[in-house]
């Protein structure tokens, strides 16, 4: 597969951070002395998987000077005067591949090896990406395939000169995280409850899309098995009715709020189900108004949770109202609304995990 290219500027006198073998700083240096008097830096490598649990290995350009028509990395580079690595993981996933995604730190290794007859020396913290939009390869890559975690380390275990010296360095160390991570991706399953009308676009539509991003499956129902329509007026076909739910089926069930999520406050599947969820001590979330079906279902007892203003004092009646915009009690999110829609997903994304 060959992907769109966007350009990406090599600057040779580069301001990087010389450290010491402990990882310590010791002074500004540029890309170019670094090469020449054989100092220490600091890089990144960022391991990219879909939502299939695919890694995502790209080819370098047959004009690099170093390692051409080599696999790589979807995305690593250098740490810049500065920056943590954290900072630099994210800059690189935005420059290299044009696209933003959650990153989870794995660790940090000390790599050193020959490249042109130079020893080369950095200590690269090593980071887990996942991604499912499009990518954009910069000019420096010819190519990049999906592969997962065995294909890959079959082809180190066969001819290991295929890849980049530094990716297979990376990948060793991180193998068995990745291989834990495929395994999560492959395998969460999400029950969305919406209202038949009137529920909220962006905790339905953003929140799914963060938790799709990562590959959990996406089951959606309502209580009357027709399409829901949404308070903006978008239509969403639902996969079954709540009737026919069985909670053994999933991982987590989310509550999507919106001013229709008020004709399931009483009702008693919709409760059932959330206590089912919570005594399996599986993520039980709800947004907006919807943690008020979670103070009825009795979920929120003595617990911790946030919601829209409006149901604040249900909230305090049996539990503690925090106001934040999310807020997280062992396997229990909540969210205040549509604009904490985003973080909603992420905090429900990294409770699957």
């Amino acid at each position: 597969m060959v992907d769109k290219l966007i350009p990406k500027r090599v600057d040779e006198n580069e301001l990087l951070d010389s450290v010491d073998e402990n990882d310590n700083f010791i002074e500004q240096t540029t890309k170019n002395n670094k090469f020449l008097n054989n100092l220490i830096t600091r890089n990144v490598a960022i391991f990219i998987l879909d939502k299939d649990g695919r890694l995502l290995i790209t080819k370098r350009s047959p004009k690099k000077k170093s390692f051409p028509n080599r696999y790589d990395l979807a995305a690593c580079g250098n740490v810049k005067s500065g920056e943590d690595y954290v900072e630099a993981a994210s800059r690189e996933v935005n420059e290299e591949l044009d696209m933003k995604c959650s990153l989870n730190f794995l660790g940090k290794i000390f790599n050193k090896f020959d490249e042109n007859n130079i020893q080369l020396r950095y200590f690269t913290g090593i980071f887990i990406g996942h991604f499912s939009g499009e990518v954009r390869l910069n000019d420096e890559l010819v190519e990049s395939c999906k592969l997962s975690v065995e294909e890959v380390e079959g082809m180190i275990n066969e001819n290991k000169e295929l890849f980049t010296p530094g990716f297979v360095n990376d990948f060793l160390y991180a193998k068995d995280k990745l291989k834990q991570n495929q395994d999560i991706i492959m395998n969460k399953k999400v029950l969305m409850v919406i209202a038949p009308v009137d529920f909220r676009d962006e905790e339905y539509f953003e929140t799914r899309k963060i938790l799709e991003d990562v590959g959990n499956k996406i089951t959606v129902v309502n209580s009357t098995g027709q399409p829901s329509k949404s308070s903006f007026g978008k239509i969403v076909r639902v996969d079954k009715t709540i009737h026919d739910i069985d909670a053994n089926d999933f991982d987590a069930i989310v509550f999507v709020g919106g001013s229709g999520t008020r004709v399931y406050f009483d009702n008693q599947q919709i409760l059932s189900l959330a206590k089912e969820f919570n005594k399996s001590g599986k993520v039980v979330a709800a947004i907006c108004i919807g943690p008020s079906i979670l103070v009825n279902a009795g979920v929120l007892n003595g617990k911790k949770a946030t919601s829209f203003p409006s149901e604040r004092d249900n909230i305090n009646a049996v539990g503690t109202f925090t106001g934040k915009a999310v807020e997280q009690d062992g396997k229990i999110i909540t969210a205040n609304g549509p604009q904490a829609a985003k973080e909603f997903g992420k905090k429900i994304s990294d409770a699957l995990k």
